[in-house]
């Protein structure tokens, strides 16, 4: 027999329960390890992002993702510019042929080289070789075409760079105006979050105080002092108090969330921000005011732009009513030869002198496409 917590006991008795305070011990260690561990992972989650006001608005105009939208439409409309300029480059074509022509075998190359000016003159030359039937034809082709009508001059053959100029100025000043509106919109985010916050605290702590006269309340009601009214009254305001502070929560949470999505971060991230509480005063008479917006909106700036673009567009329908009238001259030289060199230095030329129109008599869309860009 032993004794085993001032009880006798036989020994399997007490080892088992010696065995079982044992295993409740280390189950009891583990649990608290486990929990620490929980406890110091979900700290590392939730680790609070902490930024000033300028670093608010860097981080916004760095990652906002309207912004990225912005300059990639920026992006985009620079490459359109690229591409309309790119129809006045010279344009080399390499072509080449392998078949058959009633049962003979043919094969040949050449290269064409196309220039097209602003003032719509399209100039062609398209030197080529083919070999058939062990003999090589060389021929050698330019082309000259001048608008006489509908086509001629800078300005209208120019129009698809004008337009995409425009088009340009216009995505550089949304950019702008996005990037002032990010700002703006940080600011407001930022201080919205810090007055949520104020009022959370204040109403903490108004909670508190009518926590405590409710409970002030009951124990003079319990002596006589207070009457059941007393204590309604003090329930009430507590309550009113309580509703408060989850309104500025919820408040607080979703300024938090526009910041969050105005900085391009992820709605799981805990942000926290210190903002400077005075300002300096600005002074500004109505005309000094009045000045500077008139100087500085680019709103009035962009307006302007517009209505300039309306009347060149209209200048544009104005000239396309006209027909197309073109003079086409050509010149051909063919040279056949069992020798290369011959097929190319030697041959006959033709030459060939049009006047070309494949113009709508009515001319009506072209007509009613400048009364459109009258109204606009």
């Amino acid at each position: 027999m032993l004794v085993c917590d001032g009880i006798m006991v036989k020994p399997s008795k007490c080892y088992a329960r010696i065995l079982t305070i044992l295993i409740v011990f280390l189950c009891n260690i583990s649990h608290t390890a486990a929990s620490q561990n929980l406890k110091s992972a979900s700290s590392n989650k939730t680790e609070t992002l902490s930024l000033t006001l300028s670093q608010a608005i860097d981080f916004a105009l760095d990652s906002n993702r309207n912004l990225i939208q912005s300059e990639y439409s920026l992006q985009n409309q620079q490459i359109a510019l690229d591409s309309a300029r790119s129809d006045f480059d010279f344009k080399v074509r390499p072509s080449t042929r392998l078949g058959t022509d009633d049962g003979r075998e043919t094969f040949g190359g050449g290269l064409g080289i196309e220039k097209n000016f602003y003032s719509g003159i399209r100039a062609t030359v398209q030197p080529g070789v083919e070999w058939a039937d062990n003999e090589y034809t060389g021929t050698t082709a330019v082309s000259l075409g001048i608008p006489l009508l509908r086509g001629m001059g800078k300005k209208i053959n120019l129009d698809p760079v004008f337009g995409s100029r425009f088009s340009l100025r216009l995505a550089k000043r949304t950019m702008y105006t996005n990037r002032v509106n990010v700002v703006i919109d940080t600011i407001a985010a930022v201080y919205d979050i810090k007055k949520q916050d104020e009022l959370v605290s204040l109403y903490v702590f108004q909670r508190d105080q009518l926590e405590g006269h409710a409970a002030t309340a009951k124990i003079k009601e319990s002596v006589g002092l207070a009457s059941p009214i007393d204590i309604y009254r003090a329930e009430i305001r507590k309550k009113d108090a309580e509703n408060s502070l989850s309104a500025s929560k919820e408040s607080l949470a979703n300024a938090e969330d526009r910041l969050k999505l105005l900085l391009g971060l992820p709605m799981e991230t805990r942000v926290g921000v210190t903002v400077p509480m005075t300002l300096e005063p600005l002074d500004l008479t109505l005309s000094e005011a009045t000045e500077i917006a008139l100087s500085k909106r680019i709103e009035i700036e962009q307006r302007e732009d517009e209505i300039a673009e309306a009347k060149r567009n209209a200048e544009i329908a104005k000239h396309n009513r006209l027909p197309r009238l073109d003079l086409v001259m050509d010149y051909k030289r063919f040279g056949f030869s069992d020798e290369f060199s011959e097929s190319v230095t030697s041959g006959d030329d033709r030459w060939a002198i049009n006047l070309l129109s494949d113009t709508d008599w009515a001319r009506k869309r072209e007509k009613n496409a400048y009364r459109q860009s009258l109204l606009n």
